[in-house]
């Protein structure tokens, strides 16, 4: 927390502006692995990369999640995963098979702090004309 506090100070100090998103808002404001996956498919680099980011990262989070040993906390089980970071539970009960590698991947719930960023830095040409991220007003 020291350095987030020195480096908040620093921005100010020199007049640099900053946008700030917290856990909070990206855990509360997940959306479907398809919002990448659409992007992907558009061809634009950003979206190519989005997507590859996340399918990449999800797929060895819950693929790590069903070996003891690679886990990332003792607690992230694929039960765990599969109720906190997909929506598999709303299609099918705790007693069917859970999903294998790449077949959780159309259920996960992308945390979106990636996007936000990428989204941040285009500038407010690409958030106006996506009507996304509308600045908020005292």
């Amino acid at each position: 927390m020291d350095s987030a506090n020195v480096f908040h100070e620093f921005m100010c100090r020199n007049k640099i502006p900053s946008v700030v998103f917290t856990k909070v808002t990206a855990t509360a404001s997940t959306m479907p692995t398809k919002v990448l996956k659409d992007m992907a498919a558009t061809g634009h680099v950003l979206g190519k990369h989005l997507y590859k980011v996340q399918v990449n990262l999800d797929l060895k989070y819950y693929e790590a999640s069903g070996d003891k040993k690679r886990r990332f906390r003792s607690y992230i089980n694929e039960k765990w995963f599969l109720e906190t970071r997909t929506n598999w539970f709303l299609s099918y009960t705790e007693d069917e098979p859970y999903p294998k590698g790449s077949e959780v991947l159309e259920y996960v719930l992308v945390v979106p702090y990636d996007p936000l960023v990428a989204l941040e830095v285009a500038g407010p040409d690409v958030r106006d004309a996506l009507n996304v991220l509308k600045p908020f007003k005292d």
